[in-house]
């Protein structure tokens, strides 16, 4: 998968799981339509944990490592391999 894949569907995610977020705390604090929010509420957790499981088993076209993954740590919101520092951006 290429850097940009990988970039896109971790924002994907990150915009689902928001989502999800905001409809259950309508749902909840605002009482409106609760139905609707709960709807809103599981999908966007379940969406956006199933996204962040596919971006972290996401490797990294360099190195064919994971790419947000280390032998010790993580970090989803890297934008370059934390194994190898590939990056979509060439240095000048």
């Amino acid at each position: 998968m290429s850097i940009n894949k990988i970039l896109l569907w971790r924002n994907v995610g990150t915009i689902i799981f928001t989502s999800g977020l905001i409809g259950l705390i309508f749902a909840i604090y605002f009482e409106i339509n609760r139905q609707t929010g709960f709807f809103f509420g599981v999908f966007g957790f379940m969406g956006g944990a199933i996204s962040f499981l596919v971006n972290l088993l996401a490797r990294c076209p360099k190195c064919n490592q994971h790419f947000f993954i280390s032998n010790t740590t993580g970090n989803i919101f890297s934008n370059k391999c934390v194994n190898c520092g590939h990056s979509k951006v060439k240095n000048l």
